[in-house]
């Protein structure tokens, strides 16, 4: 996704993560970033063979005042050219061939959040996508810019696993550039494990490259339920079953609070239900 703001002089890559695709070797899974992800499951997308086309499909609910289209790659004018950070998403930069544009027009106010949904309909090979948000001068839209100095971002992950093959990979990187002076930053990671055999992996990383921050930071946790927190409700009549439901519910509830967008948190609210409502397992012990 590259969001563009005017005519934007793109600078060289600054970090190891985000380097220029023509130098990217193909990973053995030993290398730090990669050694959490199953590389055979790739199905050779990491590497230089040639993958089988899969179709995907993007739909966007867009503001009244915003314009969606499809482009041709060779129709697209990029004031700052989109910088992979491995040789999977180098790989994809390369291959797509139509673009979805999403276009605020100069001066314009969205009077409702634009949605984009991205669906993969068959999994038997890779489909390269790529998506434009043109925001025109002095509209109103949330940009993310690595390289404004001043910014303020808390960014919170949470999940929670079930199953004996349950298995997720996080590797957060904030990347603060020289000129990102006075940045003011955290990011965590939290995981639940619901059931024996599930696995959380949690990195970490912070790469900043300027001394002039208010504050940088990250930390990640993964457990089992609290056994307080059951007690608590159950020693108050609630049975065990509902109990851990709402230990759940409160878990993702905090973060679900955070959202600004009532739309979106009713969507999550809605997805976490229907996966309470299939049954809550066995707590892992």
């Amino acid at each position: 996704m590259s969001a563009l703001q005017g005519a934007v002089e793109s600078t060289a890559p600054v970090s190891r993560l985000h380097a220029q695709r023509s130098s990217f070797p193909v990973p053995t899974g030993r290398e730090e970033e990669w050694r959490f992800t199953p590389l055979r499951r790739l199905r050779g997308l990491h590497g230089s063979a040639a993958v089988p086309a899969a179709k995907v499909a993007v739909e966007v609910d867009a503001a009244p005042e915003v314009n969606d289209y499809r482009a041709e790659r060779s129709d697209l004018d990029h004031g700052a050219p989109f910088e992979p950070v491995d040789r999977v998403s180098a790989q994809a930069f390369d291959s797509f061939q139509e673009a979805t544009v999403v276009k605020v027009p100069a001066e314009a106010v969205a009077s409702r959040p634009t949605v984009i949904t991205v669906r993969g309909e068959d999994v038997s090979g890779a489909a390269f996508g790529h998506t434009v948000i043109d925001v025109g001068v002095n509209a109103r839209a949330v940009v993310v810019d690595h390289a404004q100095p001043d910014c303020r971002s808390r960014v919170d992950y949470k999940g929670a696993l079930q199953g004996e093959l349950a298995h997720t990979v996080w590797i957060g990187d904030v990347l603060i550039r020289p000129e990102a002076t006075g940045t003011d930053t955290y990011e965590r990671n939290r995981n639940l494990l619901l059931t024996d055999g599930a696995r959380a992996d949690s990195v970490p990383n912070l790469e900043i490259l300027t001394g002039e921050v208010v504050g940088a930071g990250h930390a990640s946790a993964s457990g089992r339920l609290e056994d307080h927190h059951l007690f608590y409700l159950m020693a108050r009549g609630i049975p065990e079953d509902e109990a851990r439901r709402l230990v759940i519910r409160g878990f993702f509830g905090e973060l679900i609070a955070k959202i600004g967008v009532p739309e979106l948190r009713d969507r999550i609210t809605e997805a976490i239900e229907a996966e309470l409502a299939a049954g809550t397992p066995e707590v892992r012990r």
